[in-house]
């Protein structure tokens, strides 16, 4: 029996405004964790704490169990007294560069990047994501928004929309010379959030519209101008711009791996390397007189 305890580093640094369906979220989550996993939890350590969250905690403590909350701890923006106590549980050659780390080790960013990365392949194995960025997006008066998207030599850019608003919107999207991209109309690309293709969306589950499904694909570099105008009916909402730059992978054969099945044999392979992850696989020769080779593909 191996028991295992978890060290939470909260950082509550450019904290905004608590909602009150954010608060309940908060409040069933502490329930889940001490049903599913009691005393589980050695220490929370929280930085970057702002002066207002001492009401909040107030609240939160109140859901807590006594014994759990008496494991929490609090710190303001002084880097170096919570830095120090940090230290104190993990080792310096474990923590992100940001966060008391090495200066070698990796920011809090490169490691969610790489993260990414390791996730989208397993995923798309012919592409290669390169960097992810999400913007929230603000609107003017006139509920209009803007945001500049930059696409690099060699690489495409994907972008997909969230949001939780039940109004329309439309999207236009620019080159640095100031025309519409191919797949936009003159009229932008109008999304009704309550028609079949956007069903509106939530909080809990935002609407999400992946532009490239529509038909607008960002492959020449240079800078875009992306533009979301709101319905005149707007009744207001939520809306986040995902930008994620990627690379097509070749597929190409890989010579150094053979399997020959001899005549009158069978072979089973259950965990072929495919330049990266398994696949099953089963075969059985039915020539008696020709050997037959199973070939393998890697990505570049």
């Amino acid at each position: 029996f191996q028991r295992h305890e978890i060290l939470y580093i909260l950082d509550l640094n450019n904290l905004g405004s608590l909602s009150a369906q954010l608060l309940s979220i908060v409040k069933t989550q502490c329930k889940i964790d001490e049903l599913c996993f009691p005393d589980a939890m050695n220490k929370m350590i929280i930085i970057n704490s702002p002066p207002s969250f001492a009401m909040i905690w107030k609240l939160i403590r109140s859901w807590i169990d006594p014994h759990n909350a008496g494991k929490v701890e609090i710190f303001s923006g002084n880097r170096s007294s919570w830095e120090e106590r940090l230290l104190e549980f993990v080792d310096r050659d474990q923590l992100p560069a940001d966060y008391g780390g090495w200066e070698t080790n990796d920011t809090m960013d490169e490691i969610l990047q790489k993260e990414m990365v390791r996730q989208y392949r397993s995923i798309n194995p012919d592409e290669e994501a390169v960097k992810e960025e999400t913007y929230v997006l603000n609107f003017n008066k006139k509920n209009e928004s803007q945001h500049g998207v930059s696409v690099k030599s060699g690489q495409k850019t994907r972008l997909t929309i969230f949001t939780n608003s039940k109004s329309g919107f439309t999207v236009r999207i620019t080159n640095s010379k100031g025309k519409l991209v191919q797949g936009i109309p003159s009229q932008g690309i109008q999304i009704n959030t309550n028609s079949t293709n956007g069903r509106g969306g939530t909080l809990d589950k935002p609407l999400r519209v992946n532009l490239e499904d529509m038909g607008v694909h960002l492959d020449i570099p240079g800078l875009y101008n992306v533009q979301l105008s709101l319905d005149e009916k707007s009744r207001g909402g939520n809306y986040l711009l995902a930008s994620l730059g990627y690379k097509e992978r070749r597929k190409v054969k890989d010579n150094t791996k053979k399997v020959l099945f001899l005549p009158g044999s069978m072979i089973k392979l259950t965990t072929t390397s495919l330049g990266f992850g398994t696949f099953p696989f089963e075969g059985e020769n039915d020539n008696d007189d020709n050997e037959e080779q199973v070939e393998f593909y890697t990505y570049e």
